[in-house]
C-alpha cells in the first residue's frame, strides 16, 4: 500500500515536471462599476482565474477559440485583468494570473464575434492557454468538468436554500455558513461565459450604450 501510494506521487510529480498544468481556480462574470473605470458607468466582466500546477511557462496569454456556422475558427484574446501592464514575464508552478474582458475596452467589443457562439460543444469552444506564442494547453468550455461542476454546485447549494428558505437569511450569512461548513462551489466556465455574451449581446443593442 505504501509504494503504492510512493509510485503514484512518483508518477503525479514526474508530470508537474515534465508537462503544462493549468488549472482554473475561478470563472465568474459580473456587472459591476468603478469610479476609476469607464468614467464611472457600469460595466461587464467576465474573468477567468487560473493556476500554474506544472511547469513553468512564459509570456503567458489566453484565447477563445470556436468555430463559427460557416465551418471556420474565431479567435478571441482575453485581457490580462490582474497585472494588465505585464506582457512579458515567468507563469512559474504556483502562480495565479487572472484574464478576460471588460465590455468597456475596445479589445472586448466581442458584439461580433461571441453573439455568433451560441453553441459550446458543438462548436468546439475552448480557452487555448499559450506561451511564448505557442499553444500549451487548452481548456474546453461546457466539458465534462464543467458539467460536474454545474451538478456539484447545485447539490452544495440545497442546504443553504432551504436554510434560506426557513429563515429568510441574507447572501452573506449563506457565504459565510458555507465557509463553515468548507464548502467551495466549483468553476463553470460554461455557465459565466454564456451568462455574459447574452448580456453582451443586450448592451451592444441599447441605443447609446457601450
Amino acid at each position: 500500500m505504501i509504494s503504492a501510494g510512493a509510485l503514484l506521487l512518483t508518477w503525479s510529480e514526474v508530470r508537474r515536471n515534465n508537462r503544462a498544468i493549468i488549472r482554473v481556480l475561478d470563472c465568474t462574470y459580473c456587472g459591476t462599476s468603478s469610479r476609476w473605470e469607464n468614467s464611472g458607468r457600469p460595466f461587464l466582466e467576465f474573468r477567468i482565474t487560473v493556476q500554474n500546477h506544472g511547469i513553468s511557462l512564459n509570456d503567458l496569454s489566453v484565447g477563445l477559440k470556436f468555430r463559427d456556422k460557416r465551418g471556420g475558427t474565431n479567435w478571441v484574446p482575453l485581457a490580462r485583468l490582474d497585472t494588465p501592464t505585464l506582457v512579458h514575464g515567468e507563469f512559474a508552478r504556483g502562480m495565479v494570473g487572472a484574464f478576460g474582458w471588460k465590455s468597456y475596452q475596445s479589445n472586448a467589443q466581442p458584439p461580433n464575434l461571441l453573439p455568433g457562439l451560441e453553441d459550446f460543444r458543438k462548436q468546439s469552444a475552448k480557452f487555448v492557454i499559450s506561451a511564448g506564442g505557442y499553444s500549451a494547453t487548452d481548456i474546453p468550455i461546457a466539458g465534462w468538468r464543467d458539467r460536474a461542476a454545474k451538478f456539484w454546485n447545485r447539490f452544495v447549494a440545497l442546504p443553504a436554500q432551504a436554510w434560506q428558505r426557513q429563515i429568510g437569511t441574507t447572501p452573506s450569512v449563506l457565504k459565510m455558513i458555507g465557509s463553515w461548513l468548507n464548502v467551495r462551489l466549483q468553476p463553470d466556465c460554461g455557465s459565466s461565459l454564456g451568462y455574459f455574451i447574452k448580456e453582451l449581446g443586450l448592451l451592444s443593442s441599447a441605443p447609446g450604450s457601450r
